[in-house]
């Protein structure tokens, strides 16, 4: 039976054995992150709306590349040109292969930034449930 995330002006629904992370309880609170079982996460926040998609982007692989040594990055094209902006990401930590994706979705009231990152074979293996998600956020309105 799927979970339902209804909060912080968000809904969709997400496999009942992922997580919630904490939030500090704030009214403030700018989206949330789900944790996958296996140390993987799908994380929503909502962007600031004087920066373009290019900046946002532009910022998030700044800060990946801070983090994390040999970052591998591209932009992906989507068999919609009309589809969101979407970057992926590849590096290694702890001897594993991560892989993490960005993507910038908008609606008529806002932009929301979704980051999800796994272990390769784990993000391979709920790459439909990330898709259906993405789905569910983009049909926010």
């Amino acid at each position: 039976m799927p979970a339902e995330f209804n909060d912080h002006g968000l809904r969709f629904m997400y496999p009942d054995n992922w997580t919630v992370a904490q939030d500090d309880g704030s009214d403030d609170a700018q989206g949330v992150t789900l944790e996958l079982p296996n140390g993987g996460f799908l994380a929503v926040e909502w962007t600031d709306p004087a920066l373009t998609d290019a900046q946002v982007l532009a910022q998030v692989g700044q800060a990946m590349a801070a983090e994390y040594e040999d970052l591998e990055s591209e932009s992906i094209e989507n068999a919609d040109p009309a589809g969101p902006p979407t970057m992926e990401f590849r590096f290694y930590y702890l001897d594993l292969l991560i892989q993490s994706r960005v993507v910038l979705l908008s609606s008529q009231q806002r932009r929301m930034l979704v980051q999800i990152q796994a272990e390769d074979r784990d993000f391979i293996a709920n790459e439909q449930v990330f898709q259906a998600i993405l789905v569910q956020l983009q049909n926010q309105d």
